[in-house]
């Protein structure tokens, strides 16, 4: 999802005005956030979250 008018950026502090942040957040089933990820490297993040998940 596009999140160009930047609302759910400036809602989870991700990122400036000009410039997103390329971050992950888990959720629980409840809402709540269980683990930030900041400063991912897209090569290697989806297997580092599916790691972490099964610890």
């Amino acid at each position: 999802m596009s999140d160009r008018k930047k609302k759910v950026a400036r809602q989870y502090e991700s990122g400036n005005f000009l410039f997103p942040a390329r971050n992950t957040f888990v959720i629980d089933k409840n809402g709540i956030i269980e683990k930030i990820y900041k400063k991912v490297n897209v090569n290697t993040h989806a297997e580092q979250i599916l790691e972490d998940l099964k610890k």
